[in-house]
């Protein structure tokens, strides 16, 4: 994984920007990237503002303005304002740049202390100290509580220590500061399947845009079945597992929704089956281990197991 950058070494200043049509906009964009060259941000912030309300398409006053917020400890009002760029671009290639910053700004650490506590409630997420994660990560929060990597942890962290309304919060709050953060809406999606699954859908459609994968499919899946409309999850499995056919985890949810189809035992049984051949080898590889991974497979293979038992039943 690719950690970011402390904020110092990925936020050069530089006045080397297209020129805008106003060419007064321009100058007070100058302006301030001067100012900033001479850390006087307060007035820097002012210039960029002044040139954004002259000419509101020009986008990279909005990235030199957010920026500077984020120099100031004010990550949220910079967010904010690159949203408000997203609304003002008229390209998709300054579309692309705003988003690309937002992504930047959202994750930047201020201080190697905040970054060494998110590090140590990563690391005691994968030893299972859900308690010990929570405490680490309320720590990081302390200095930084609008940095998404540190919210998206906080929440894995409180699902693992079953406290599901807490993460939810705690991801809803991630997915205001950058609503185009894939990861989070997945998790989110994931934490909002049993309490509101129209809200599970929702995020999905979405993520579903940008990429669609085992992950998102198989959660809308489940979302689509909580808000009985089982028939529609199937086809959407059955198409994702036409065109992925390595997909692990898809056959074994047509064989659950199947099951509760009237006459889909044959079906059931046959996706159950593939999925218990497909997943013999790497069960047997993680027979050891106790990663989220392992448990994960072996949940399901016993699952399956239950559930082809009840079907071979009916078929007798």
């Amino acid at each position: 994984m690719k950690w970011p950058l402390l904020i110092a070494m990925v936020l050069p200043w530089s006045a080397a920007a297209a020129k805008p049509k106003s060419s007064l906009a321009y100058q007070y964009y100058s302006r301030g990237v001067e100012l900033n060259s001479r850390r006087k941000r307060e007035e820097a912030l002012k210039q960029f503002q002044t040139a954004i309300d002259l000419n509101p398409s020009f986008v990279t006053s909005y990235l030199e303005y957010a920026r500077t917020s984020v120099m100031l400890g004010r990550r949220l009002q910079g967010l904010q304002k690159l949203d408000a760029a997203l609304a003002a671009s008229r390209t998709k290639e300054d579309r692309e740049r705003v988003r690309r910053e937002r992504e930047s700004l959202s994750e930047i650490f201020y201080t190697n202390e905040t970054f060494q506590w998110y590090q140590n409630g990563l690391n005691f997420l994968k030893l299972d100290r859900a308690g010990s994660a929570v405490d680490a990560l309320e720590r990081a929060m302390r200095t930084e509580p609008d940095n998404i990597l540190v919210l998206a942890a906080y929440a894995r962290a409180l699902r693992q220590d079953d406290r599901l309304k807490d993460a939810v919060a705690a991801l809803e709050r991630a997915l205001k500061l950058n609503d185009g953060k894939r990861e989070v809406r997945l998790e989110l999606a994931e934490s909002s399947l049993k309490p509101d699954p129209e809200r599970a859908h929702e995020l999905l459609q979405d993520a579903a845009t940008s990429q669609q994968d085992e992950r998102s499919v198989v959660l809308d899946a489940q979302a689509l079945a909580a808000l009985k409309r089982n028939r529609e999850a199937i086809e959407l499995l059955r198409a994702f597992f036409e065109k992925q056919p390595g997909s692990v985890y898809a056959p074994f949810w047509l064989g659950k929704l199947y099951e509760r189809e009237y006459n889909g035992s044959w079906n059931a049984r046959k996706y159950l089956m593939t999925f218990l051949r497909r997943t013999d080898t790497q069960v047997q590889a993680l027979k050891e281990e106790n990663s989220a991974e392992a448990r994960q497979l072996r949940f399901a293979r016993a699952e399956a197991d239950q559930i082809l038992a009840r079907v071979n039943q009916s078929l007798e």
